[in-house]
């Protein structure tokens, strides 16, 4: 699994990275670059993964943001105040289930999408099927071909897409600035 764009594309402007491994970087090697700053920069007491923002109302004489928060593991509900709310959640931060599918309930195997990937899967040997040819499909699909060991593969989509292929691989000495 890569990201779909140039490594070096992955790097914040103050904090630029020249040692990506491959043309396209890997989700273990951004995740690492990403902690690196994290820790370079002493920000982990003001990153909190796994939060839900359920409401955010403008304080009119405070010129503040209330923010309302549910942690995501233990349900604890808490709010805090902010000068600046910026939502960059994405349109697609919660993805369908299988529950919309005719008789899902009947289907024995193990059933997760790709935003919520399931790690602890073991996928040697297995017949895997995929419903639709998304951006996501597009990066572990080959990657499950060709690495994972399964039996067999179907995938299931409204349309194909036309997909240039990538030429990845180890990033030459003199592209590393």
């Amino acid at each position: 699994m890569a990201c779909p764009e140039y490594g070096q594309l992955y790097s914040y402007s103050f904090a630029l990275n020249s040692e990506w491994s491959d043309v396209y970087a890997s989700q273990p090697e951004i995740l690492a670059y990403i902690e690196s700053v994290v820790s370079r920069f002493s920000h982990s007491s003001h990153v909190h993964l796994n939060q839900e923002c359920t409401a955010a109302e403008w304080l009119d004489h405070e010129f503040l943001w209330r923010v309302h928060f549910v942690e995501g593991q233990s349900g604890r509900r808490y709010v805090k105040n902010a000068r600046f709310l910026i939502a960059a959640v994405g349109f697609s931060d919660v993805p369908n289930g299988a529950e919309g599918i005719r008789n899902i309930q009947n289907f024995g195997g193990r059933i997760f999408h790709s935003a919520n990937w399931d790690h602890s899967f073991d996928f040697p040997d297995k017949n895997v099927v995929v419903i639709g040819n998304g951006c996501s499909a597009n990066q572990f699909v080959p990657h499950l071909v060709k690495h994972a060991g399964i039996r067999s593969m179907v995938q299931v989509m409204k349309s194909p897409h036309w997909i240039a292929p990538k030429d990845n691989g180890p990033v030459p000495v003199w592209q590393k600035w």
